[in-house]
């Protein structure tokens, strides 16, 4: 009798195991009656455990035709596609009038209650019957620069509620999860009847490459906090961090945070928030290298005070240096000339062994220079709207370096140009135009709709100029570097023709 139970049990295990691996049971919802946000995480959490894959709650993303951030509940990005899910929590029974919206009745008074067609907002169509959030979600991705192959982005809607009744129209639709189908789901670690159960749910795509799901995974990790920000009643939804549940106090600190802007208290809350936030995921902020920086961009008034990270002070700066490049508060580019001068002279005194050795051919040390020196010079110059006095700092730093090459001094009364001619070397006021140039020609070469067009080609609109005179723009500066050359910014379409007009040979 022993060894038949034993086979019994056994018997039972290998079933379990062919035809439902991974079984979990249905807890994972939250409470019906609780909050939609609710209903968010415990889907989001779920999702992950079915398919290994990441998901991020409470997106927003920018609808360039509608002006505003249009909400997604759940975003899904595995290895075969980009899943947006919309949760549905209906109750009773639920059908669908003629133009594709469906009515649901309420307890006020059997009122029927009318939503918006859930399907032809989440389905992915090749015309105009395009899911309008997955198709501006595919487009800030493209934006951000990951194209995801055709068909990777799919659309589904989820009713989670047992007691969601749905007529026949909608439950025979592929993009609509019933309660019993996706309670039914299982982890995607075995094969079995629950892996055909959920092909019907996700499809059969090709895997993607890892270099564009890592894309992903970064751009949806690293965008913009409002993008991903959103308030509902006292529960906050904070992007990726699923199990990010939030204290009473840091639902306050967000709502406050929300309404502050410029103010410093403002800025500390925001640093406040970021430092519990990191520090929750084992990343310490280190506070004596924490600085800040505040720009006069805005006609607004600031309150006075100090800016705190945990209780402690953060020193103010004027400038700071990040990627190689200083930037100020005023948006001025004088400490970031000044920086790149500093660092041309670093090179040069690195290699003064060679550059001061009379045996070198001076061909050879102005090769050098153009490869190790002028570069260094010239790091960032593509964007700066140069005047006449930064020109002025570069051309006086490169000709005391060609001078010192050539084994002359200014007393000497040899010209600049013959200087150039001896070492080969073109002046860096062209080569600084070259290259601001080129990267116009980047530029105007990208779609209309890039976001690198916005605040560069075209200027942001209802936008009070200040008193005195203007500031150099870098379009003012691509402008007067077309008109002196005698350009036409049209030729940028042509990459090779652009290139030939704007090149800068060496003497």
């Amino acid at each position: 009798m022993w060894v038949e139970i034993l086979c019994g049990l056994v018997v039972y295990k290998i079933i379990q195991r062919v035809f439902f691996a991974g079984g979990d049971d249905a807890s994972y919802l939250a409470d019906l009656d609780s909050s939609h946000s609710d209903l968010c995480f415990a889907v989001a959490s779920r999702l992950e455990k079915l398919y290994a894959g990441r998901c991020f709650v409470g997106l927003r993303i920018p609808d360039p035709d509608a002006g505003e951030r249009q909400h997604i509940d759940v975003v899904l990005v595995t290895k075969r596609e980009v899943m947006v899910v919309a949760i549905k929590n209906l109750s009773g029974f639920v059908e669908a009038d003629k133009d594709g919206n469906w009515s649901c009745p309420t307890d006020k008074k059997h009122k029927h209650e009318i939503f918006p067609n859930p399907v032809c907002m989440y389905r992915l169509m090749p015309v105009l019957e395009v899911n309008k959030l997955a198709a501006n979600l595919q487009s800030y991705l493209e934006q951000r620069g990951a194209k995801l192959p055709d068909g990777h982005i799919i659309g589904r809607v989820v009713l989670p509620n047992p007691n969601c009744r749905p007529s026949y129209t909608i439950s025979t639709q592929p993009e609509v999860m019933l309660y019993d189908q996706w309670k039914d789901l299982k982890t995607d670690s075995k094969t079995g009847l629950s892996a055909w159960i959920k092909g019907a749910f996700t499809g059969s795509r090709s895997d993607m490459q890892d270099s564009v799901l890592q894309n992903l995974h970064f751009i949806l990790s690293s965008s913009p906090m409002w993008d991903r920000l959103e308030l509902k009643g006292d529960k906050n939804v904070l992007g990726e961090f699923i199990e990010f549940k939030g204290r009473h106090e840091d639902v306050q600190l967000l709502k406050i945070l929300k309404r502050s802007k410029e103010s410093r208290s403002g800025v500390s809350q925001k640093l406040e928030l970021w430092r519990q936030t990191l520090e929750a995921k084992g990343f310490r902020l280190s506070r004596s290298k924490t600085e800040y920086m505040k720009c006069d961009f805005s006609a607004m008034g600031y309150e006075d005070g100090d800016v705190s990270l945990d209780g402690q002070v953060v020193p103010k700066k004027d400038t700071f240096r990040y990627l190689g490049s200083m930037l100020q508060k005023e948006g001025d580019i004088d400490e970031d000339v000044s920086h790149r001068i500093k660092a041309g002279w670093l090179k040069w005194r690195q290699a003064a062994g060679v550059l001061c050795d009379h045996r070198v051919p001076r061909k050879l040390k102005g090769k050098f220079y153009r490869t190790a020196i002028r570069p260094a010079m010239l790091y960032g110059a593509e964007c700066w709207p140069t005047k006449r006095r930064h020109v002025q700092q570069l051309s006086v730093a490169e000709m005391r370096m060609l001078r010192w090459i050539c084994g002359h001094t200014r007393r000497d009364r040899v010209r600049n140009d013959d200087i150039r001619e001896r070492v080969g070397v073109a002046p860096i006021e062209e080569k600084l135009m070259q290259h601001r140039l080129r990267w116009f020609g980047h530029i105007q070469r990208r779609p209309e709709e890039a976001p690198v067009h916005i605040g560069i080609i075209r200027r942001p609109e209802n936008v009070k100029r200040g008193r005195g005179r203007p500031t150099l723009t870098w379009t003012e500066a691509v402008k007067r570097d077309l008109k002196e050359w005698n350009i036409d910014k049209e030729l940028a379409a042509d990459r090779k023709g652009w290139k030939c007009a704007i090149h800068v040979p060496e003497p």
